[in-house]
């Protein structure tokens, strides 16, 4: 493995990010605050209905060529990229992405307010994942202030649309195009501080709606209940038998349905995900559950369908790639206990075009997906430090290990 002597400057590093607190906070609010959604332009007197701008990526290129990153654009996919360029390379390309998605667990339609503590922020998305895009734009002006010099080219890059029915497009069509040679790849999370994600299991997510037929108000008051359907669906979802090798979850996270509490729900739905280090059985249970579906449609005489939301392939790094070890030394130099587990990230689709690349948390965090969800300031200060100590390794070569 390549030296990493630099390892014992980390924890120095992190007292000169926390002195740069002032303008981290400013970026984190700066996007954070901004709509993570689509609006809609307006004039004075119209609406122009087909005209969507997303702000935060306006903001993203905006708040770069601010501070001198040159060669900042949005690329044929709608992903804003700013480029460091580094000391060495010359015209090769040859560098190192760090990757962060744009939107927002909680859709954010509107200017909204943080609540800006002594030791922490808080409000919608803040976790995932305004704090990361935060950090990317922070990036250059930390690494100038820090005097840190990379050989390679750094390119920042954010990502719209990648949460729910999006299923990760702009980070697909980001890769399937990217014309230069890539030696790794940093993709940011809000949280937890020593999340390290090097491989991901295959997953599929999905929905399964009932809607009760209808013709008049009072024709199903004492009829089918599309509450109760959903409900014979999640038993025998519940009652299928999991291999324990591979390790495989079937995971029911969304449920609802009724609009009252004294009249019989017309409609209803479930969220849900499989997961498992097999495609191929993530595959099986996904038909498994098509079936079970087609089955209690048929025998209660109601619309019951089952959609694919998203999906992805397992594929994995491996603990003795020299990306994962060295990422590990990091985070060890740093006094930050390494948290393993698997990403259905960006980071899967750098994989699976055999791209090194992990997956890091920057800070800790309550509330995950809630309205008041909140970060912890101080350890974002070794979360970014974290960050700049896997780059400097990827910048001294252990990729091409």
């Amino acid at each position: 493995m390549k030296s990493l002597r630099f390892l014992q400057e980390l924890p120095g590093l992190v007292d000169g990010i926390r002195k740069q607190r002032d303008l981290i906070i400013a970026n984190i609010l700066l996007i954070g605050q901004t709509p993570s959604e689509p609006v809609v332009k307006k004039s004075d007197e119209l609406e122009i209905e087909n005209i969507n701008i997303n702000l935060r990526k306006k903001l993203f290129i905006e708040r770069l060529l601010e501070v001198g990153v040159g060669e900042s654009s949005v690329d044929a996919h709608g992903n804003p990229i700013g480029l460091v360029k580094g000391k060495g390379n010359g015209n090769s390309r040859k560098g190192i992405i760090a990757a962060a998605h744009l939107d927002t667990a909680i859709p954010i339609t509107d200017e909204v307010n943080y609540n800006v503590g002594v030791d922490t922020i808080s409000g919608p998305g803040i976790i995932d994942n305004s704090v990361s895009i935060g950090i990317l734009i922070s990036l250059p002006e930390i690494i100038k202030n820090l005097d840190l010099g990379f050989s390679m080219d750094v390119f920042l890059v954010g990502f719209p649309d990648t949460l729910g029915k999006a299923n990760l497009s702009s980070a697909r069509n980001f890769i399937n195009s990217w014309p230069f040679p890539v030696c790794g790849a940093i993709c940011l999370e809000g949280a937890e501080l020593g999340r390290l994600e090097y491989f991901s299991d295959g997953m599929i997510r999905a929905e399964i709606s009932c809607d009760i037929p209808m013709t008049t108000g009072w024709e199903n008051r004492f009829g089918v209940n599309a509450i109760l359907i959903i409900n014979e669906v999640i038993n025998q979802i519940m009652a299928i038998e999991m291999p324990q090798r591979p390790k495989t979850f079937i995971t029911i996270g969304k449920i609802s349905g009724g609009m009252k509490h004294g009249d019989l729900a017309l409609s209803a739905a479930l969220g849900l995900e499989i997961q498992s280090s097999s495609d191929s059985v993530v595959r099986s249970l996904y038909s498994r559950i098509g079936d079970i579906v087609e089955s209690i449609a048929f025998e209660n005489r109601v619309a019951l369908r089952l959609s694919k939301i998203s999906d992805v392939s397992a594929v994995r790094l491996g603990y003795d790639h020299p990306l994962v070890k060295s990422s590990i030394k990091v985070l060890n130099a740093l006094e930050i206990e390494p948290i393993i587990g698997s990403s259905q990230s960006e980071m899967s689709l750098f994989l699976g075009k055999g791209i090194p690349a992990v997956t890091i948390g920057l800070t800790h965090g309550e509330n995950y997906h809630m309205e008041n969800a909140s970060i912890e300031i101080e350890p974002l200060f070794r979360g970014i430090a974290q960050l700049l100590g896997i780059m400097m390794a990827i910048d001294r070569g252990v990729c091409d290990e």
